[in-house]
């Protein structure tokens, strides 16, 4: 993303046209019909940020977070929710496929 305007925050100061974050698009296909689409937009300044979920399917959803969830917290929180699972894991790598779901027991 692009600042289309003089952004300042307590952290740092970011000129009109320099890069104020990121907008990453992707689609999955399953026999060339798309199946999942991701458009993430993460920027300084954004006006109403939200996260949004949309599922087509019964019953369908459309789900909207206003201020949206920070990704920092997002991240601890799924940290501490794997903890359990590895713990009971066998010792050496291993991949997130691995372990079991995260959840809270």
């Amino acid at each position: 993303m692009v600042a289309d305007h003089h952004i300042r925050t307590q952290f740092l100061e970011v000129k009109k046209g320099q890069t104020c974050g990121l907008h990453q698009y992707a689609q999955a296909t399953v026999n060339g019909k798309v199946r999942l689409t991701l458009d993430i937009k993460m920027y300084l300044d954004a006006k109403n940020p939200h996260d949004a979920v949309q599922i087509e399917g019964v019953p369908p959803l459309d789900v909207v977070i206003n201020g949206g969830v920070a990704g920092d917290q997002a991240t601890v929180a799924a940290l501490v929710n794997t903890a359990p699972g590895l713990l009971k894991a066998p010792a050496g790598l291993l991949l997130m496929t691995d372990l079991p779901v995260p959840r809270i027991a």
